[in-house]
């Protein structure tokens, strides 16, 4: 989703395919987009200085053609319409950062180095089955914030689909929920790692299977606050907005069985 020039939004397909159920009907492949797991609706009657454009990227050969189906609101009522834009327009969003972990040869432990910025309240994980994840471990600053047994890896996270697993950091708490309350227990990775001087280590997170895979893809669960005034839109903290990025990332083995990031290419990936 694009208003303004900036990419406001970028969820992949195939995150949306293990969210949702999709359907094909003569010919045609259906997906409900979980936008209100995201944003509010969009008022388009406050937002007439900005092109708003929603787009599907990198999938010339998937489909052929794409076309969205959308639910509209008229509101006929003057004193209504003028107050909407008149007034400013805040709400809480959540926004989506994924890394893709790759390796050349199936391994049973993926340690990597967490690079997201900006208040988050989970992690969604994505392999070929989530049933063989035997344990989860975040460690923040060489401590162990969560060390999942596969006991609590069942029980403390939420299997989303047979490829999809929410690691949230509150288990009481939803990730459809984008209230206050909602991100109670939630963590500031900005506390924790020094971005001013390029310091990503403090923060790493391990997951461990039962049988060796060789790629898994870690979604960040983040937050902003999306601000609509006088007909333009922008986010209150725009550093951590421009940090939600899709990123592929190759790694090596090593001895310890812990692996190594060979380089890194962003890249927004379907």
């Amino acid at each position: 989703m694009n208003m303004g020039g900036i990419e406001c939004l970028i969820i992949p397909l195939r995150f949306m395919i293990e969210l949702n159920n999709y359907e094909i009907c003569e010919d045609k492949f259906y997906i409900k987009i979980p936008f209100h797991m995201f944003f509010d609706d969009l008022k388009i009657i406050t937002i007439s200085r900005h092109k708003i454009d929603f787009k599907l990227i990198n999938a010339d050969s998937i489909f052929t053609e794409c076309s969205m189906i959308s639910n509209n609101i008229l509101i006929d009522n003057y004193d209504e319409r003028l107050n909407m834009v008149k007034n400013i327009q805040e709400s809480r969003v959540q926004l989506l950062h994924s890394e893709e972990l790759i390796s050349p040869t199936p391994i049973r432990q993926f340690a990597h180095v967490i690079k997201f910025e900006g208040i988050h309240k989970g992690f969604f994980i994505e392999c070929d089955d989530v049933d063989n994840i035997s344990g989860l471990k975040l460690i923040l600053k060489g401590h162990d914030r969560f060390n999942y047994s596969r006991f609590l890896v069942r029980h403390k996270c939420i299997k989303i689909s047979q490829r999809l697993l929410y690691f949230p950091f509150n288990y009481n708490k939803s990730y459809l929920d984008r209230t206050e309350s909602a991100f109670e227990g939630s963590i500031n990775f900005d506390r924790i790692n020094d971005y001013k001087i390029g310091e990503y280590s403090n923060v790493k997170l391990n997951v461990m299977f039962d049988n060796p895979v060789s790629k898994v893809c870690i979604y960040g669960l983040g937050s902003n606050k999306f601000i609509i005034f006088k007909g333009m839109t922008g986010f209150r903290y725009m550093q951590h907005f421009n940090n939600y990025h899709n990123s592929k990332n190759y790694i090596e083995p090593q001895c310890n069985g812990e692996v190594k990031q060979l380089n890194s290419e962003q890249e927004k990936v379907i």
